[in-house]
């Protein structure tokens, strides 16, 4: 790794939270860790975190900053992690040495050990982080298979001669070690994701190689032990269906009833009744013994079809039913060329034809997200008060996206870019599904975060592009960053120490939410355009946002609440319901300048429809008219590779390398639809 690279990094990493914390009113280290836990959420390392801030002593022999937990749910495995965090100022990045790492994993172990062994109500204040952490940690040493893990996050580069780290064991329980060093962050930037690395050295799988035509991909059929399944998946949980469109759909289900019952009383007979899983992976390493074949290592397993039959099997083998004579075939897919994430998507998708798979399970991938990127590409904003600079919000598509583009910008084109995308303007497909869900008034679901509220934004914006795809317009874009801005803006103010908000930004959600459904019931129409002109929060909205969150905040830390976490009662549909039932004081006339007449919002959004029917017609006969004959050719070999090249595909393709002015608008669409598009997303 190039060491100016690294230390550039520490310092714009370092000036990022050291003005973040500033502006927040918090100290550093705190807003490295959150900033960190934010990242891992990105990179699908953690589901869930919660911040403590009572977890140290005062003489500092015990400390943890935070707890990570699963979504509980049937391919839950039970694992509760435990964070601590080493935040330097130092001018230059220094080593984390041996000696560092093992005093903050000494105080994490002490920790555990003070909250088994002594009383948890004598050392934590009852409903605080650390004593539901303690709470937490019995369980899970009382549970069948305790997993514990322990993290430590750095802003510091792990030293080089630290190789490996001993074994932490509490109370017979083995403790797993992640550290996340400045090197690790750094790396992580280049990547979508960490990889998963699964090393079947001790049991390895007995495989077939199959044929294929071609050279990119190599196929294997085998059979995989149920209790290797197990393994694999109690290690790495659900990351291993991030491209299952699926999802698991409960034991209710009569096909998992049926597999659930097999696995209980006809184990032998699994392999017969069960389809089986198809998996793929981007690298695997094989022995070879006396003419048998066998996988020992995987890189980026995935399984893209067998949730259900994956999570049978977990869930029988948490139960503690025996897996020893259960065994699933398996078809695995080792994609070797450069575009693997998007041909292992189109193998997900494919795969899945044995039931119904909606379109919405692949909405990472979805249109939505391209098009809501070249608005953001090409529509700029007016300028902020007081400014006479015009910028543009940066919607990111891809992971990493904003970034990227700036990587062989001069510091003169950077600093232009910067200025035309400031980077308190970047929006990521996180962020927006918080706004979205935020105004459609689920702010217990936005406070549950990750998966919940991805779905919910998948299932709203969804609905909408099915009904009419046109509605994701020009307006649609400036009314949604309208929304951004009053998000933003209100959880800056909320979270200024002086506000003494807990959980400031789930309190601003569920105000947003309270006052949006306010204007629901009086029929009234928000006047977004105005918020997205002003590219800021009016004085006397932002007023009535702050009186509304600090009777949110009393409801919340109302010592009668009957629910000791104050972030669990957030993420509760009941306090939503509470909420709306006993705050009922919501002046709306304080802000009537800020509706607009529902007339003239229906005429706009039906000009707004027009404009993008049009604009998309136009795009795409524009697009189509304008390939080239030889590219033609490389599309046409594209789908007889893919086994997708019938005749009516072909005759188009003649038409449009013969006589592209003679296509039709229609014919256009056809095209780009039915196999151009996927050409674009998958073509060298």
């Amino acid at each position: 790794m190039d060491t100016l690279e690294l230390e550039n990094y520490y310092t714009e990493l370092k000036e990022k939270i050291n003005l973040s914390a500033g502006a927040n009113e918090v100290p550093q280290e705190n807003q490295f860790l959150n900033w960190a836990l934010d990242e891992l959420q990105e990179l699908s390392e953690i589901q869930d975190y919660q911040l403590i801030s009572d977890g140290r002593d005062a003489n500092d022999r015990f400390r943890a900053d935070a707890f990570i937990t699963e979504e509980d749910n049937q391919l839950s495995t039970g694992m509760l992690g435990i964070v601590i965090s080493i935040y330097d100022q130092a001018p230059s990045p220094q080593n984390l040495i041996k000696t560092e790492l093992e005093k903050f994993l000494r105080k994490l172990k002490t920790f555990v050990t003070n909250c088994l062994e002594h009383n948890i109500d004598e050392i934590f204040e009852m409903g605080g982080g650390a004593h539901t952490l303690a709470i937490k940690i019995r369980n899970v040493f009382e549970s069948e298979r305790p997993k514990l893990r322990f993290y430590i996050i750095s802003n510091k580069p792990l030293s080089s001669r630290i190789t490996d780290l001993e074994k932490i064991i509490i109370n017979n329980v083995e403790i797993e070690t992640h550290v996340w060093d400045l090197n690790r962050f750094y790396e992580s930037g280049e990547i979508e994701y960490s990889p998963i690395e699964i090393n079947l050295s001790e049991t390895p799988i007995d495989v077939l190689e199959a044929s294929s035509n071609d050279k990119n991909i190599s196929i294997y059929l085998g059979v995989i032990p149920g209790e290797v399944l197990f393994n694999i998946f109690d290690q790495w949980g659900s990351r291993l269906l991030e491209r299952n469109v699926r999802s698991f759909m409960g034991a209710k289900n009569d096909a998992n009833k049926g597999m659930r019952e097999t696995v209980r009383t006809s184990p032998e007979r699994f392999i017969a009744f069960n389809n089986g899983l198809s998996a793929t992976a981007e690298e695997i390493q094989t022995q070879n013994n006396s003419g048998k074949l066998s996988i020992t290592y995987m890189k980026n397993f995935q399984i893209v079809n067998g949730g259900q039959t994956t999570a049978t099997i977990y869930a029988a083998g948490k139960n503690k039913i025996d897996l020893s004579k259960i065994f699933v075939q398996m078809k695995l897919v080792v994609v070797k060329e450069e575009n693997v994430s998007d041909l292992l998507l189109k193998i997900s998708e494919y795969s899945n034809t044995q039931s119904k798979v909606n379109k919405s399970d692949f909405f990472s991938h979805h249109d939505y997200h391209r098009r809501m990127h070249e608005f953001s590409r090409r529509i700029i904003a007016p300028p902020e008060p007081n400014s006479v600079v015009r910028t543009k919000w940066y919607y990111e598509r891809i992971r990493k996206q904003y970034q990227n583009e700036q990587t062989h910008m001069t510091d003169a084109q950077q600093r232009a870019y910067l200025r035309e995308n400031p980077k308190k303007q970047l929006l990521t497909k996180t962020d927006l599904g918080k706004y979205i869900i935020t105004f459609a008034c689920m702010p217990h679901v936005v406070s549950k975060g990750g998966e919940y509220n991805f779905t919910k934004f998948r299932e709203i914006i969804v609905d909408i592009w099915d009904k009419n795809a046109a509605d994701i317009n020009d307006i649609y874009y400036k009314d949604t960053i309208a929304k951004a801005i009053i998000w933003k803006n209100l959880n800056s103010i909320l979270a200024v120490k002086s506000m003494q908000m807990t959980s400031p930004s789930k309190i601003g959600t569920y105000a947003i939410s309270l006052l949006v459904s306010r204007i629901n019931l009086e029929n009234k129409i928000f006047n977004f355009e105005k918020i997205w002109d002003m590219q800021a929060i009016p004085k006397n909205l932002e007023t009535l946002l702050v009186k509304i969150s600090r009777d949110v905040h009393s409801l919340a830390t109302d010592p009668t609440r009957g629910v000791d976490n104050i972030d669990s009662y957030l993420k509760s549909e009941k306090f939503w319901e509470i909420v709306k039932s006993q705050i009922t004081n919501v002046d709306l006339g304080s802000i009537s300048d800020l509706f607009v007449d529902s007339y003239k919002k229906l005429e706009t959004i039906k000009t707004g429809r027009q404009i993008q029917k049009l604009t998309d017609i136009l795009t795409i006969e524009i697009m189509i008219k304008g390939v080239s004959a030889a590219e033609w050719i490389l599309v046409e070999e594209f789908l007889k590779a893919h086994g997708a090249d019938s005749p009516k595909k072909l005759d188009l393709i003649v038409i449009a390398k013969k006589k592209p002015a003679s296509l039709s608008p229609a014919q256009c669409k056809v095209i780009y639809d039915s196999f151009y598009a996927e050409y674009l997303e998958l073509k060298p």
